[in-house]
């Protein structure tokens, strides 16, 4: 079959006979609804569903749809003409699953949902979008003053990430964004006037710039981007920038998670933001190769324009 729009990943067989026979069978995905700001896709099973579909990124602009003990009447693999944002989409099984691939247009957020016999599928564009010019940003370089954060090897957390938020203030503000530091030396601010300042400033986003450790040294290398509890555009913000810091950091990518995985309640300056939030932990301070990446003399510069673009990926200004 042909692959329309680069669709990844491999047709797989709609079943192996050696398989037991799967318990839900589902229809093609059809457009109920396609409007200026999104999408909504219908599913229909031959019988009621006790539980809404996974969903994740591959990338910011793919998203994987799967149903446990599933399978589709066929596997398809087509351009989608009748969707403003949904250029693509591939259905296949697995005998264990039914999965669906979607390629939209620019990067979108989204959300499922079971209704009896149909799952409900809307991908939209988040709320701030367009071009940075004009746009509030709320760069928070970790830790500062009293808190040290995270040190290793005379190297403290707290100077490594404002030299990375300031070349990242730089770097918004030659785009013609409007930049607020909540804080531009060695100073303390509380983590509650971190998002504070966010909220205060109808922000487009908070970005919290952090340097992870962990108590043995060099046994783990790598980083990630946080978002909160299941979010959707927090979540689709920290994909955007998490895609973008992996092609240039050369530290192992360790893709994006839910501050949930940390904490049950979150993190606070994620939990009291009321606008797009993330905190990226770029790299562990207590690995050598981490290390030696992050006090490189190019790496604010690097990481700072890979934030950037992460950022105009999630406000779909190249889109």
């Amino acid at each position: 079959r042909q692959n329309p729009n680069n669709i990844t990943g491999t047709i797989v067989p709609i079943r192996d006979p050696n398989l037991p026979e799967p318990k839900i069978f589902l229809e093609a995905p059809q457009v109920e609804s396609d409007y200026n700001a999104g999408t909504l896709l219908s599913i229909k099973a031959n019988k009621n569903l006790e539980e809404p579909p996974a969903i994740q990124y591959i990338s910011p602009t793919q998203l994987q749809v799967s149903l446990p003990d599933a399978s589709f009447a066929e596997a398809t693999s087509k351009e989608f003409g009748n969707s403003r944002w949904i250029t693509a989409y591939m259905t296949s099984s697995d005998g264990n699953r039914a999965v669906l691939t979607l390629n939209t247009k620019r990067a979108m957020a989204f959300s499922a949902s079971t209704s009896g016999s149909q799952i409900r599928i809307r991908v939209y564009v988040p709320p701030t979008s367009g071009k940075l010019a004009g746009k509030v940003i709320v760069v928070d370089a970790g830790h500062g003053g009293k808190d040290s954060g995270a040190h290793s090897n005379g190297v403290s957390e707290k100077n490594l990430t404002l030299s990375i938020s300031q070349a990242f203030r730089d770097a918004l503000t030659k785009t013609g964004a409007s930049v607020i530091m909540t804080r531009d030396s060695d100073t303390y601010p509380s983590l509650g006037a971190r998002a504070d300042i966010a909220n205060r400033s109808n922000a487009a986003a908070f970005i919290s710039i952090h340097i992870n450790s962990i108590n043995k040294e060099d046994s783990r290398s790598g980083g990630m981007t946080f978002f909160h509890q299941q979010d959707p555009l927090d979540r689709l913000l920290a994909e955007c920038i998490q895609s973008e810091i992996a092609k240039v950091s050369k530290i192992p990518d360790l893709g994006t998670w839910s501050d949930r995985r940390i904490y049950q309640s979150g993190f606070k300056v994620l939990r009291d933001s009321n606008v797009p939030s993330v905190l990226i932990e770029l790299g562990f301070i207590n690995h050598r190769n981490d290390r030696a990446q992050m006090t490189s003399k190019d790496f604010p510069d690097r990481i700072a324009a890979a934030i950037l673009r992460g950022l105009q990926l999630f406000l779909g200004e190249n889109s």
